[in-house]
């Protein structure tokens, strides 16, 4: 069985490693979607754009936070 096929949520001899994985970057989908939202409406309410660069490095520096 390949690697690949092996990945896929679901398959047979999936790995606890290849779930906490997914689950991990389903996270990080998921907070880069509100992180996104969040800019958007900063954006919207006029927010200084030094401001927002502030939140957005910040927020960056969350995502990549090991």
């Amino acid at each position: 069985m390949s690697e690949t096929s092996n990945r896929d949520l679901g398959k047979k001899g999936e790995t606890y490693l290849d779930q906490s994985f997914y689950k991990e970057i389903v996270g990080l989908i998921q907070i880069a979607k509100q992180d996104e939202m969040l800019l958007q409406e900063l954006e919207k309410e006029k927010v200084p754009k030094g401001v927002a660069l502030e939140i957005a490095i910040f927020l960056h520096g969350r995502l990549t936070k090991n």
